[in-house]
């Protein structure tokens, strides 16, 4: 989509200019913005349905510390705040393309200040938790099915589905973690409003 090219540094140029990031386009077709401090790349997907990924990473300073990246939405999930969340809703069209791009934007420039000044003091714990989901899917078995539900739930809640995020988090509800359990029953409020 051509559109999206042009589209990002317009949307992400606030962003770009406060923390004095560089600019580029990849070979793949992504954005990425990056300084000394920090790096975010900024994605459209092309699996079955498009969407906007945005990762987060230390820049070029950091780099030795820790290159992994982490997407938005598990990041704001570290917040613990059910108000903030992120997963790339599947764009059908153009005009789909620019209100997604700024509520990833927003959700950054709002939510991600320190990573974006070069704090990742978070990184560790996003590490670990990353590494715990990974060994459950390994297992196999009801653990399996367990990360699966909880990756549905992780995805509907953050586009906003929350009818579907209560249908995935109510079939694993013995093994909801306290992030999950104020999710579910954020998610519940929004329904009910």
């Amino acid at each position: 989509m051509t559109a999206f090219g042009e589209k990002v540094p317009s949307v992400f140029g606030d962003i770009a200019r406060r923390y004095g990031f560089e600019m580029r386009r990849e070979q793949d077709g992504s954005c990425v913005m990056e300084s000394d401090a920090c790096r975010v790349r900024v994605s459209l997907g092309t699996g079955h349905l498009a969407d906007v990924g945005v990762t987060l990473s230390p820049g070029k300073a950091g780099r030795g510390s820790s290159s992994t990246e982490f997407g938005l939405g598990v990041v704001l999930d570290d917040l613990n705040d059910p108000r903030v969340a992120f997963a790339g809703r599947p764009i059908l069209s153009v005009e789909q393309l620019d209100p997604e791009l700024r509520r990833a934007a927003q959700l950054l420039a709002d939510h991600c200040a320190p990573m974006l000044g070069g704090n990742f003091s978070i990184w560790p714990e996003l590490e670990r938790y990353s590494a715990e989901r990974l060994e459950q899917f390994k297992k196999g078995g009801e653990s399996r099915r367990t990360w699966i539900a909880r990756q549905g739930a992780f995805v509907a809640f953050g586009q906003g589905d929350f009818r579907e995020a209560i249908a995935r988090y109510e079939s694993i509800a013995n093994h909801l973690t306290p992030r999950e359990k104020k999710n579910l029953e954020y998610a519940r409020q929004q329904l009910q409003a």
